[in-house]
């Protein structure tokens, strides 16, 4: 039998989704990165993109970033806080794929304490008004567009150049001068002068008034004519103060009184009485079931949770939407529960719905400073194939190389190349259309990446379909 969790749960990956501050290139990067310290308590991470906290237990994020998403687990993360999100609301105005009315709220499960909620901008006088933005990711600068990801949160200002009844417009101006911290409109740069990255969607504009700031815009969508990030671009918030009524109404609407996270007194009747605890999972209710999941997710310790996992085998077979509860816990970095459950799964599901290998997975979110390769070495005992491929032809191992050679990963994802050759996977496994792992290596001038790969047997004289060679892509975008 398969029990589904009845709710919506928001963090990570979308492919390009979560991406950061693009800065001026004559400006240090540590003078962003030092202004974004006072609105961390503030902003969050919500499915890829950025989020504002306007309550404890309620954010604001944009509209795209979740409806096309549906049925991905979400949850709001603040620093070293998580909360799962149980309700999202679209704007009643909001059209895919049309500009403006691009926000959602995001209801949590239970209040992140540490937040600093931040009003509303309710006045009508944004054009003009000095706004500042926060985000984190991928970064660059005016010059180069975006350039890697950091994961480093950033601010930077810009002047609201003009405003519609759904959207604030401001550009990104290229400096003329390094001493004007303030400008008139359209004339010289900001001393902080920046845009929003492409997915850095969700983030706030902020209006200060006084030492108060207030939310007056979510960034939305770039309008741009070569490339995004470069000056002259222009950026598309959607504008607060003429939805405010309707955020207004829909949070006294959807006010709820929401469980503590430890509320669920089922896992603590479970652990009492070990003997009894199928008796117990069965009659229990759906939401005493959710809450226990919840509590496992994001709150027990993994001695707690070690004791409990073998206790209800039913929890191999939990979905979420379209992951299951192993697939979960790998999207929410949570290592320990990702440890215990495969320990404790005779036959873990080897791909999700997308046909994504459990490897590459793990190799996409396993980004801390821990080693990979217990969590490797455990699958791979549990007969999960090292060198299974998704619909596109790509290997874990292509996964890997992508993110090493492509900047996507701050901290070991060379290192996650290794560990997958050292057990065993194929460096000539190919996509679809015969693009080889060492071929991306090479097209991105990854020295370090190339010499490993080849190491390991990589073949520099396969084709891809296009009839082009390792060294052809080499010689074409290194020399």
């Amino acid at each position: 039998m398969k029990f589904t969790l009845l709710f919506y749960v928001v963090s990570l990956l979308l492919p390009s989704l979560a991406n950061a501050i693009i800065i001026r290139h004559d400006t240090a990067d540590e003078l962003y990165i030092k202004a974004a310290t006072t609105h961390l308590h503030s902003v969050g991470n919500a499915n890829g993109c950025m989020a504002t906290m306007i309550a404890k237990d309620w954010a604001v994020t944009a509209a795209h970033c979740v409806d096309k998403h549906l049925k991905r687990p979400f949850w709001v993360s603040q620093l070293n806080q998580k909360s799962p999100v149980i309700k999202h609301i679209i704007h009643s105005k909001y059209k895919p794929n049309f500009p403006g009315y691009d926000i959602a709220l995001l209801q949590l499960n239970w209040p992140i304490e540490s937040a600093i909620p931040v009003p509303l901008y309710e006045q009508n006088d944004e054009t003009g008004q000095l706004v500042t933005f926060v985000g984190n990711g991928d970064f660059g600068d005016g010059q180069q567009g975006v350039i890697a990801r950091t994961n480093k949160m950033r601010a930077a200002t810009n002047i609201v150049e003009s405003v519609t009844n759904k959207e604030l417009l401001f550009k990104f101006d290229e400096p003329a001068t390094l001493e004007k911290a303030t400008r008139p409109l359209n004339q010289n740069a900001l001393m902080l002068e920046g845009i929003s990255g492409p997915g850095d969607s969700g983030g706030p504009a902020f209006i200060f008034k006084g030492e108060q700031k207030y939310l007056a815009g979510v960034s939305s969508w770039q309008d741009y004519h070569i490339r995004e990030g470069l000056y002259g671009v222009t950026e598309h918030y959607a504008r607060i103060s003429t939805s405010a009524k309707w955020i207004k109404s829909q949070l006294i609407q959807h006010k709820t009184q929401l469980p503590k996270p430890n509320a669920s007194s089922l896992y603590k009747q479970i652990l009492a009485a070990p003997s009894q605890a199928q008796h117990q999972w069965r009659n229990a209710t759906q939401i005493e079931r959710n809450q226990l999941i919840l509590t496992l997710a994001y709150i027990l310790p993994e001695q707690t949770m070690s004791s409990l996992v073998p206790l209800i085998p039913q929890l191999n077979e939990i979905t979420m939407g379209d992951v299951n509860l192993l697939e979960y816990a790998i999207e929410l970095q949570n290592w320990p529960l990702v440890k215990t459950l495969i320990r404790h799964n005779k036959k873990p599901t080897k791909s999700n719905a997308q046909n994504e290998p459990l490897i590459s997975q793990l190799v996409r979110y396993f980004n801390n400073e821990g080693d990979i390769a217990p969590f490797l070495a455990a699958l791979i005992d549990k007969d999960v194939n090292i060198n299974q491929t998704d619909k596109r032809g790509l290997t874990p191992l292509a996964h890997a190389v992508y993110l090493a050679s492509n900047g996507k990963d701050t901290s070991n994802s060379i290192d996650h190349v290794d560990q997958l050759l050292k057990f065993g996977a194929n460096p000539n496994i190919t996509t679809h259309d015969g693009y080889s792992p060492l071929m991306e290596a090479s097209r991105r001038c990854h020295n370090k990446l190339m010499t490993r790969l080849i190491s390991a047997g990589a073949n520099k004289k396969l084709t891809d379909a296009s009839g082009k060679t390792q060294h052809d892509y080499y010689q074409k975008n290194c020399n």
